[in-house]
């Protein structure tokens, strides 16, 4: 009877896609950070591949990562151990991954389309794979 059920563990086990996950976020500030990860060099696509199209109200939420103060966070990406590479690569816009970042009033007081249509992010970080080989795939925010 046991037999049975570690077979199908195993098969559980082998049929997961495994985990990338060694792109961190390292806040280094004393406030939270809200940011965005993004393939495209604009905001606007992340909004018109949005969720709206399947009748899902869209706010930042969908899209925006929040990070403690002084703290770090893993971003996870399924694929094996050289998915965040063929993402970048692949996927990404001229193999660039963005990171957006905003305020928190400006997500609190505009529409995620107003936010979209008018830029409103702080800032827009691009990197290459190479850029984050050379930070040991961190990405840190002083």
């Amino acid at each position: 009877m046991k037999l049975p059920i570690v077979i199908l563990f195993l098969l559980f086990i082998i049929g997961c896609d495994p985990i990338d996950d060694k792109l961190i976020i390292d806040n280094q500030t004393q406030n939270k950070i809200y940011f965005a990860l993004s393939p495209h060099d604009h905001l606007s696509k992340l909004f018109e591949e949005g969720l709206d199209k399947f009748n899902v109200e869209v706010t930042y939420k969908n899209y925006v990562n929040e990070i403690e103060a002084d703290s770090k966070q893993r971003q996870l990406l399924t694929g094996g151990g050289n998915a965040w590479e063929r993402y970048i690569n692949e996927t990404c816009q001229d193999s660039m991954l963005r990171v957006f970042t905003f305020n928190i009033d400006t997500l609190n007081k505009y529409s995620w389309s107003e936010i979209i249509e008018k830029n409103y992010y702080l800032k827009k970080i691009e990197l290459s794979v190479k850029d984050l080989e050379k930070q040991g795939w961190q990405i840190k925010f002083h």
